[in-house]
């Protein structure tokens, strides 16, 4: 049942909806679908969408602009209806940890829409993406999961949550400790040297990403667990059968990369297999106690910071391998070959 908006809702407007304007009318287009909006909700709407970012409650929104409310929220709901907009305060509005779990689970499922909607996976899905495009992805991914190294181990090291919270951080921690060496073998299969690969230098917006979940690692426990709802929004979707017809489905459109396409089955089903679609932040919430605003707003935030790191993620790796000249791997700066 799509979900109401009322006074205090937050709306949040979809990264992937564009809006075009004209003289009386508003286009609000996501690729899926185009909502027109004429006279007064396209003039009241194109007034509204700087503050549609989940922050803001309609109440505020409508005081800030000097609008009908009651107007507003109609408006809006046409969007929410429609899948292009959700009520981001309804975590703030939960009385328990499991209805704020079930709110947040919402928002990342929302959030990790936007990451898949990058040009990214429409060439890749539809065939059409070169072979440096499609390595380039195997790589970039490999030094990100390689990356547990970095940020798994710093969370257990600075947890200040309690014994049972580094626990589950270290136990999730061993689990992935060597997963880089599966898509290292992967690479290896396509006939990358995996020396070269190793070394070459991660993209600027893959080091980004590696570094957001580092920081956010050393500083707060619970906001950094914040962060795989979204890298696991899709946890029931993906069933053991889905992640075989995907990957064969790739396999088939890129037969040079097969052997990569066999890594990231096998990592996806590990993962499965070791339930680490359970998220760490269910564990610390399991008291069924409700959070306090203050609390609430942490891991909320980490995970849209998140998902703005891996669209920066997937642009960088769109952008950089598809060029012609785009080396693959990356060469590794050596200070010593400098004259």
């Amino acid at each position: 049942m799509t979900p109401h908006l009322h006074s205090a809702s937050r709306p949040l407007l979809s990264a992937r909806a564009r809006t075009l304007t004209s003289d009386s009318e508003l286009v609000v287009d996501t690729r899926d679908m185009e909502l027109t909006f004429s006279g007064r909700s396209a003039a009241l709407l194109a007034r509204v969408l700087d503050h549609l970012d989940g922050r803001r409650r309609i109440d505020e929104i409508s005081a800030q602009l000097d609008l009908s409310e009651n107007e507003l929220r109609k408006t809006l709901q046409v969007l929410v209806d429609e899948d292009v907009m959700i009520d981001a305060g309804a975590v703030f509005d939960a009385r328990s940890s499991q209805a704020f779990l079930d709110a947040y689970f919402a928002e990342c499922r929302f959030l990790s829409n936007e990451i898949f909607a990058q040009p990214f996976w429409e060439t890749l899905l539809s065939g059409r993406a070169e072979r440096n495009l499609v390595l380039g992805w195997g790589i970039e991914f490999h030094h990100f999961v390689d990356a547990a190294n970095e940020h798994m181990a710093v969370a257990v090291a600075q947890c200040r949550d309690g014994a049972r919270t580094r626990a589950w951080l270290a136990k999730h921690y061993v689990e992935e400790r060597d997963h880089g060496s599966i898509f290292l073998d992967g690479l290896a299969g396509t006939g990358l040297d995996r020396d070269l690969v190793r070394r070459a230098p991660p993209l600027p917006s893959t080091r980004a990403l590696i570094n957001y979940l580092t920081e956010l690692a050393s500083v707060d426990t619970i906001a950094y667990a914040g962060t795989f709802g979204v890298m696991q929004a899709n946890r029931e979707a993906m069933s053991r059968d889905a992640l075989e017809r995907l990957f064969t489905f790739l396999s088939g459109q890129y037969p040079f990369a097969a052997r990569l396409f066999d890594a990231f089955r096998e990592h996806a089903l590990i993962d499965a297999d070791l339930r680490h679609q359970h998220l760490i932040l269910e564990e610390m919430l399991e008291d069924g106690k409700a959070l306090p605003p203050d609390v609430v707003a942490r891991p909320i935030d980490a995970a849209r910071s998140v998902t703005e790191h891996f669209i920066m993620f997937f642009e960088g790796i769109h952008q950089y391998y598809s060029l012609a000249e785009a080396e693959v791997p990356r060469c590794a700066f050596d200070v010593r070959l400098v004259r």
